[in-house]
């Protein structure tokens, strides 16, 4: 059994996923900007880099001890264990920054609405709690909520992924709620596609896709059309599917994808033509 090499574009890193070919035939950016202790940005797939998976999230990828991320220039460390970091009492490490502005971090004073409230981003009072961040909640809206702040996806309550914020942010990311379904392409708005978001879960994120279809070249997951994902070496477009109920077209087989420690992503997969496997 060969392995491939995958591109896939997301907000946390660039970097290759690896593919493990199944025997079996299947039928058939950085975000916006933030000011302050309350950003008000969505974390989307950065359409221009390629990446590794779990790239930027692992402990001790930022400024401070274990446990900690963040912008290396920052004024103190996102320490989702301790997020109280700042020297002074009420004081708590935020991210600031965003869009074209590379993300450091700051001690504010914190608020007292909770993980999920809604906040204002415009606000000029602090409004979320210590650890806690205001932000978009979910591409294309136009409510803001206090989300977790976090370094990795363990960081996160069960069923959420940390979704990093970009490279300036260096692992830095929110506690989020997978928007969508990759094999499905549920739950994304007209003209978005659902994009693989975090290889530890396999959880989704939509954003704008892109116009390439199977066998086209590209460089990120988002040059491809919703329901593609960028795969092989060289890089093209290929069809996402479940190893565990494939779909793929005759001629194609699911390849299970596997991340930077060798295992499997749950529930997904690429439809590679089977004359590469």
């Amino acid at each position: 059994m060969r392995e491939l090499r995958i591109g896939m574009c997301v907000a946390f890193g660039a970097a290759l996923l690896a593919v493990g070919c199944d025997n079996g035939n299947g039928g058939g950016t950085d975000s916006g900007t933030s000011s302050g202790h309350d950003g008000g940005s969505t974390p989307t797939p950065d359409s221009g880099s390629v990446m590794h998976a779990d790239s930027g999230m692992t402990p001790d990828s930022g400024s401070g001890g274990a446990g900690t991320c963040g912008p290396t220039d920052g004024a103190c460390a996102i320490n989702p264990a301790d997020p109280a970091t700042c020297s002074m009492a009420g004081m708590a490490c935020v991210l600031q920054g965003g869009g074209s502005m590379p993300w450091t971090t700051a001690c504010v004073a914190s608020g007292v609405k909770g993980e999920g409230d809604a906040c204002d981003p415009s606000a000029s009072t602090p409004q979320c709690d210590v650890g806690l961040e205001c932000f978009s909640h979910g591409s294309g809206s136009t409510t803001s909520v206090c989300q977790r702040l976090c370094c990795q996806s363990t960081d996160c309550m069960a069923g959420q992924f940390c979704q990093s914020l970009g490279d300036s942010a260096n692992g830095a990311g929110v506690c989020t709620d997978p928007e969508c379904d990759l094999i499905m392409q549920s739950g994304c708005a007209d003209g978005e596609g659902c994009y693989l978001a975090d290889p530890s879960t396999g959880s989704g994120v939509c954003a704008t896709a892109g116009t390439g279809g199977d066998g086209d070249s590209c460089s990120s997951a988002t040059d491809c059309q919703g329901g593609f994902g960028c795969a092989g070496s060289p890089a093209a477009c290929r069809a996402w599917c479940n190893p565990a109920s494939p779909t793929c077209d005759t001629g194609y087989n699911c390849a299970h994808l596997t991340n930077s420690s060798g295992d499997p992503i749950p529930g997904v997969g690429v439809c590679v033509p089977s004359s590469s496997m």
